[in-house]
């Protein structure tokens, strides 16, 4: 959809499904506003269906976009913010270990390399977890007791029974053994009660 002519009111039926939007068609409206303190006009769009019970309100001076750009653009601007908040709640990025610089990037590194491990994770498992957030994988499929064994060549893990234990099995995540080369090259081999 391209940009209208004018700023006038203006209602549109935005089809989202070819903006790569999981919500199908959302009810846009579009009119010209303006803001005390600020010189000309802005676009307000207020986007209804997006999958919010409020409709969502977008405030631009951009001209150049139409109302699908703005909420793809919108859209892909949430899962940044998701993201970082991901990161602040669950891995405790805002309480980092150390002020010093090459300490502090390595805690970075390593909460960049759990996040993405993560999302690994929910993408083999599939499913409702395909978009999980990583505190919902941790407390669904990880955050679990069991028994370890450590013998001459391996290392056995025993999770206990747990309603989601079947998403892990039908992952094929536990399907083969692990080399630990770290650890005497015993070999980690995940087991269900």
């Amino acid at each position: 959809m391209s940009e209208p002519a004018t700023l006038t009111d203006q209602e549109y039926e935005v089809d989202l499904q070819k903006a790569e939007h999981a919500f199908g068609l959302a009810h846009c409206d579009w009119r010209a506003v303006t803001l005390a303190g600020y010189e000309g006009e802005l676009r307000q769009l207020t986007v209804m269906e997006l999958g919010h019970e409020e409709p969502t309100v977008l405030l631009t001076n951009h001209r150049k976009l139409g109302p699908v750009e703005l909420v793809t653009r919108y859209a892909q601007r949430m899962l940044i913010e998701n993201g970082i908040s991901e990161a602040v709640q669950f891995f405790h990025i805002d309480a980092l270990s150390s002020m010093v610089g090459m300490k502090v990037d390595f805690d970075m590194q390593l909460t960049l390399m759990a996040s993405s491990l993560y999302r690994m994770m929910a993408h083999r498992i599939g499913r409702e977890y395909s978009h999980s957030q990583a505190k919902t994988l941790f407390r669904n499929l990880l955050d679990l007791s069991g028994k370890v064994e450590i013998a001459a060549t391996s290392v056995v893990v025993t999770l206990d029974k747990r309603a989601h234990n079947p998403y892990l099995v039908a992952s094929g995540l536990t399907d083969r053994p692990v080399p630990m080369p770290w650890f005497g090259n015993k070999k980690l081999v995940f087991q269900f009660a």
